[in-house]
Order: C-alpha cells, then sequence, then structure tokens
C-alpha cells in the first residue's frame, strides 16, 4: 500500500498534484456506489437521542463537518460521521454492512479514496437522495 504524508495527501485531495494514475470510468463508478452505499447505512446506526424527523439532514451535517474535519483519511472520514449521528460504538462494532464496506475499502489505491472523499464532498446532496432512496426501500416506505 502506498504511503503519502499528510500534506502530500491533502495536495492529492486538492487536485494540487497531478496524479500519474486516472481511475477508469468503471473505477469512477464504483466510487459513487460506494459513497452512496456508506450514506445508506448511516441510518441504522443514528443514535435515539435526536429526533428521527432530522434523521437526513444531521447525516448530511454530518458528511459536510467531517469531510471538512477528516484531512484526507478516508477512515477518520467514516469515524468523524459516526460520531457525528452519535453511533452507539456496539452497535457500530457489531453493523456487518459496515464491516462489509470497511472491508472493500481497505486495500483500495490512495487514488481511489482521495476520489471518494471528493465524490463525497462535491456531489453529496445527490449520493444523498440515492442513499435515501436505498434506505427506504430496505424499510418498506414508498
Amino acid at each position: 500500500m502506498e504511503m503519502l504524508s499528510a500534506e502530500e495527501f491533502r495536495k492529492r485531495l486538492a487536485d494540487v498534484v497531478d496524479q500519474s494514475k486516472t481511475l477508469s470510468e468503471e473505477e469512477n463508478k464504483e466510487i459513487k456506489e460506494a459513497a452512496i452505499n456508506f450514506c445508506s447505512l448511516l441510518p441504522e446506526l443514528f443514535s435515539d437521542d435526536f429526533d428521527r424527523k432530522t434523521l437526513w439532514t444531521r447525516i448530511g451535517n454530518g458528511i459536510i463537518s467531517s469531510i471538512k474535519k477528516c484531512g484526507g483519511d478516508c477512515e477518520e472520514f467514516i469515524n468523524l460521521s459516526l460520531e457525528f449521528i452519535k453511533a452507539d460504538p456496539g452497535k457500530t462494532a457489531e453493523n456487518n454492512k459496515l464491516e462489509l464496506f470497511l472491508s472493500f475499502i481497505i486495500d483500495k489505491s490512495i487514488e481511489w479514496k482521495v476520489e471518494f472523499l471528493r465524490i463525497i464532498e462535491k456531489k453529496y446532496n445527490v449520493i444523498l437522495v440515492y442513499a435515501r432512496q436505498i434506505w427506504r426501500q430496505k424499510v418498506g416506505i414508498k
């Protein structure tokens, strides 16, 4: 796995450094789907401390806040997003969908992870709409 300094990672995230690898159309589609899938599992971990009427507002605000604070670190972004919705640590540890998601992204390239964070930052409203559609299907809401 390629290791970068925090500064180099931030530069790549900001598209300041010309990346020698470009992602394929298939990889870009995979990244968008991963972003949607991540956001669609957040309602399962949403704290009962909050009013469920604020579910998607809180998740959206958490995404924005976490992107700004994560310093380009994908795992930090995920952790901050979970903290923002006050995800219970026990339920989080036991969540199979989150475990599968983390297993899926762990060995992805730096370029993939940078693009994942960039897509979430640039298209979070659209991603939330798709995530909500998936969630509504899961819980049987039409």
